[in-house]
């Protein structure tokens, strides 16, 4: 080391007695016997002297050293931490200008539709871009809730061609109620009706805003005893249609509680709302175009009104099958 930075190096004891030594210059060095260390002499201020003591053996080990050489290789380290600072910043503004550049292509395209003269026009074309994604943006909402809007319509519309048989494949009827969002849990279920029990031949507007609110009661209902599997659908001024899906065949003891369920449920009305109605339900059926059939065996099943004070009733078209043998 002391040949790399101009200078020296040795090892001396407690009394002074250099031990050995490297390219000892003894002109360069004094020794002060008051506190028993060498010094550099007064002429050598281009030189610093490097110390430290051993607890081991009691002896210094000294270095003279070049401060034109030491600064030679500092300022060395300096470039060299400038040099990388340099070149890690003219990287990152290299890549930063590349994903610039691909970031702004697809702005670069837009602008260039807009004809030169309206261009001209605009102070800041990006600007003019913002408020008109905006604005797209704004129409997109827009549109979305008016879509949220029709809703229900869509989804009464897909539910008539359901239970009309009107859907020739799975694959059609699939799409349309994945557009219209209908909550169908599976391709298993029950098509059922609920007919609000009278006698009157012509509604006026007067008994057609009652019968409205009576089906809005029967929906309530029914969504309350079969929560999160049940599709409801008002088909005639009188009558609510009702779609009850799964995602598996259900049991002969499901099916015994789902018709448990309705009967208490035409029970509840009669006592609760003082309304009249009478049920039919179909057989289950197992593929998502057969649920027309089970809506026409749950019309068949609806209870012929006899009379105003007939007692409301529910039946299933099994039971009526058995009944008719």
């Amino acid at each position: 080391m002391a040949t790399q930075y101009d200078g020296s190096s040795f090892v001396y004891d407690q009394e002074g007695n250099i031990i050995f030594g490297e390219q000892i210059n003894k002109k360069m060095l004094v020794y002060n016997k008051k506190v028993g260390e060498y010094q550099l002499s007064a002429d050598q201020d281009q030189f610093i002297l490097i110390e430290t003591k051993s607890n081991t053996n009691k002896w210094t080990y000294a270095a003279v050293i070049s401060k034109k050489q030491l600064s030679k290789d500092v300022q060395h380290i300096r470039t060299l931490h400038l040099l990388v600072a340099i070149m890690t910043l003219l990287i990152g503004i290299a890549i930063s200008l590349i994903f610039s550049y691909r970031n702004s292509l697809p702005l670069k395209k837009l602008l260039g539709i807009i004809s030169w003269t309206e261009a001209t026009k605009l102070k800041n074309p990006y600007d003019f871009l913002h408020s008109n994604i905006t604005e797209m943006i704004q129409n997109n909402n827009r549109l979305k809730e008016q879509v949220q809007k029709q809703m229900p319509i869509l989804q009464d519309s897909v539910f008539r061609r359901l239970i009309g048989g009107e859907i020739s494949s799975v694959k059609e009827a699939y799409t349309l109620i994945e557009q219209a969002e209908v909550p169908l849990k599976g391709s298993y279920g029950f098509v059922g009706i609920i007919q609000i029990v009278h006698f009157i031949k012509e509604f006026n507007r007067e008994m057609l805003d009652e019968m409205s609110v009576a089906q809005l009661v029967i929906q309530a209902e029914l969504q309350e005893i079969f929560q999160g599997h049940i599709f409801c659908g008002n088909i005639k001024a009188d009558q609510v249609a009702f779609l009850l899906t799964y995602q598996q065949k259900t049991s002969d003891e499901e099916e015994k509680q789902i018709e448990q369920s309705l009967k208490t449920f035409v029970r509840k009305l009669e006592e609760k709302n003082a309304l009249k109605v009478n049920g039919g339900l179909g057989k289950q059926f197992k593929n998502i175009l057969d649920i027309h059939q089970s809506y026409e065996q749950a019309r068949v099943s609806l209870p012929f009104v006899h009379s105003i004070d007939q007692k409301p009733s529910f039946q299933k078209y099994n039971v009526i099958m058995m009944e008719g043998r």
